[in-house]
């Protein structure tokens, strides 16, 4: 049994992350729904505009002389300097949502969820987002370069030919995902120092890395334990609504004109199975990122004490 501002071990945090996901469960859900609508619209309308924009510019590069890789290279350029933005804007926006929604479970009491400067919080987890992606630029220009020069020293790697370079190659992959779990573990916590501490940018990684080099190989267990459970709930859920399409296969195969509501079955599995994945596994991350946060503060900082001291004069009488 966890004790209130205790230290935990890896049990417990992840019984405390089912606890919290459950308690706030239904204000999680109506969070990630709303973003999961904002997204959905928010992409059709970019997508529209970007092939409206697509044939304008290309007509008038084209005219002015321009060949079409370059266009097409431009115009690409274009795209992602307005859309990685965009979705780091909404990235900060829905993971500050779902962590703030479960901060009352942590501090042991009721507490304010969306503060007064909560635009200000939103801002500081995006400099956080912008930190990481910059921070983990050199492990992925020393993953490119380990896959060229792989890629250049076999002729033909596909397993018929050469199951040797096949295995070898595969082998890299899984060492890159494995490496690059490692090396992200460093800044895994920045979103929450972002919204519980006033760090900006690179100070969140380095506050980061403050709180888990002293367990950095057990709470990465931990995360990486907390991947593949979260992975296998996605499947699973998403697996079930293709056992739904194949059970109206089934049907169809006894009963002609059900091939109409089987094409709508389908339909049906491939849009909503993964929008119902997504919604429900969505703050999961988030819960798990301040579990460890809290715990390493407790553990190391002894930030309970704190939290046993608010508790208190919150619950004092006419408080």
């Amino acid at each position: 049994m966890q004790r209130e501002f205790s230290p935990m071990n890896a049990a417990e945090i992840m019984d405390k992350v089912v606890d919290v996901y459950k308690k706030s469960f239904w204000r999680q859900m109506a969070w990630a729904a709303i973003f999961y609508v904002a997204a959905f619209f928010g992409t059709m309308i970019f997508a529209f505009i970007t092939v409206f924009l697509l044939s304008f510019v290309t007509i008038f590069l084209v005219t002015a002389g321009m060949d079409d890789a370059n266009v097409f290279g431009v115009f690409g350029l274009a795209v992602v300097a307005l859309l990685l933005p965009l979705f780091l804007l909404w990235q900060a926006t829905t993971s500050t949502g779902h962590i703030l929604l479960a901060k009352p479970e942590f501090y042991g009491y009721r507490k304010k969820i969306f503060e007064a400067g909560l635009l200000k919080v939103i801002l500081r987890v995006l400099t956080a987002l912008l930190a990481q992606i910059l921070f983990a630029v050199p492990f992925f220009i020393v993953a490119a370069a380990a896959l060229i020069v792989f890629l250049t020293s076999v002729e033909n790697f596909f397993i018929m030919e050469s199951p040797v370079a096949f295995f070898s190659f595969l082998a890299l992959i899984a060492a890159i995902g494995l490496g690059y779990l490692a090396y992200s573990h460093v800044f895994s916590l920045s979103v929450a120092v972002a919204i519980f501490e006033d760090c900006y940018f690179f100070g969140t990684i380095k506050r980061s890395w403050e709180l888990v080099k002293t367990d950095f190989f057990r709470t990465l267990g931990i995360r990486t334990i907390w991947f593949i459970v979260v992975m296998v709930v996605s499947s699973t859920i998403q697996g079930a609504f293709q056992l739904l399409t194949q059970l109206s296969v089934l049907i169809a195969g006894a009963v002609p004109w059900f091939v109409i509501i089987t094409f709508f079955v389908a339909l049906f599995a491939v849009f909503i199975g993964p929008a119902v994945a997504g919604l429900l596994t969505a703050p999961l991350d988030g819960i798990m990122q301040v579990s460890i946060y809290f715990n390493q503060r407790i553990k190391n900082e002894g930030f309970g004490v704190e939290l046993r001291l608010e508790k208190l004069l919150h619950e004092r009488p006419g408080q």
